[in-house]
């Protein structure tokens, strides 16, 4: 083969080339493949605007300022406290609302009528007032059950009233001791005042105290007989609410009315001097706290029995009994 025909050959088979890349190049024009030389960008949404154009290298540029949102349809989902929400989805009606850490917001129900928001050093809970306003007192004179009413009340207990001493025979007897029992805890109690000694017998009948308590009243010693006729009736010991009648000449006085009090002896008369007054029944006070609900027993202590016998009998002397006070 001669050199002449080897140009040739090769000049022709570089023109095909040619042609098939320049038809290839044609076809990937038509159908939009190739270089990008230049972007554009312009627009607005809620307030914000992109414009700009961009050809080889920059930035578009976003400007404006972002419009209100509707909340009801413009946006899905629970916002978390993280992100300024609450967390949750339902607030209770009429509960409180405290905080609660990166967790969902919790709530404190109103609870009884008058309650308070009160502090117990790390939370907040609906609670009875602990003192302020005018406060309720239940007297209670039988024994039995009792609900306590409130998270915070105030107990106190008052012992039976000593009863007083018959003329120159028998002396009177001994106030029972009343009692509230609660939660397992020792009983609070009031004890009776002592009885009242016959007629010509000076000792004076000592009153009765509290136990188990917070704060005790000791209740009033009853006037000791005196030893000679005609002589005015013995006083009987007050307890805490009250209570010190004397008899008069030839008979005794029961206790005023008033819970725990002790019996006036009789007075002297022609046949006898008088007798000794019973003492009165003591106090015990306290504070009881946390036992909303809690049922309590309560025992009444009775009045000390009267003294019989001679020309003149003594007198009972008075029942104790419970006030609660919340």
């Amino acid at each position: 083969m001669s050199k002449s025909r080897d140009i040739a050959d090769s000049a022709a088979t570089i023109n095909y080339i040619d042609t098939v890349s320049s038809n290839v190049q044609t076809q990937l024009n038509a159908k939009g493949v190739g270089s990008v030389t230049s972007v554009g960008g312009t627009g607005s949404v809620s307030g914000l605007t992109l414009t700009g154009t961009v050809t080889g290298s920059g930035n578009l540029t976003l400007g404006g300022t972002l419009a209100d949102i509707n909340l009801a349809s413009g946006v899905t989902g629970t916002l978390p406290v993280a992100n300024g929400g609450t967390g949750a989805t339902s607030l209770t009606a009429n509960n409180v609302v405290l905080g609660n850490g990166t967790s969902a917001v919790q709530g404190v129900a109103p609870g009884t009528s008058g309650n308070i928001l009160t502090s117990n050093g790390s939370t907040w809970a609906s609670t009875a007032p602990a003192g302020g306003g005018a406060s309720t007192y239940v007297l209670i004179t039988s024994s039995g059950t009792y609900t306590i009413p409130a998270a915070t009340i105030k107990i106190y207990v008052v012992g039976g009233g000593g009863g007083s001493g018959a003329n120159y025979s028998a002396s009177g007897g001994a106030g029972g001791t009343s009692s509230f029992t609660y939660g397992g805890f020792s009983a609070i109690n009031g004890t009776g005042g002592a009885g009242g000694g016959a007629s010509g017998s000076y000792h004076c009948a000592h009153g009765g105290t509290g136990q188990n308590g917070d704060i005790f009243v000791v209740g009033g010693y009853g006037q000791g007989g005196a030893g000679s006729p005609y002589t005015g009736g013995t006083l009987g010991g007050t307890s805490a609410l009250g209570g010190n009648n004397g008899g008069g000449q030839g008979y005794a006085s029961q206790a005023a009315l008033s819970y725990g009090g002790g019996a006036g002896g009789t007075g002297g008369n022609n046949t006898g001097s008088a007798s000794g007054g019973g003492g009165g029944g003591g106090m015990a006070i306290k504070y009881i706290t946390g036992q909303s609900g809690v049922s309590a027993t309560i025992v009444i202590g009775a009045g000390g029995t009267a003294g019989v016998g001679g020309s003149s009998n003594g007198a009972a002397g008075y029942q104790g009994c419970v006030i609660v006070e919340y």
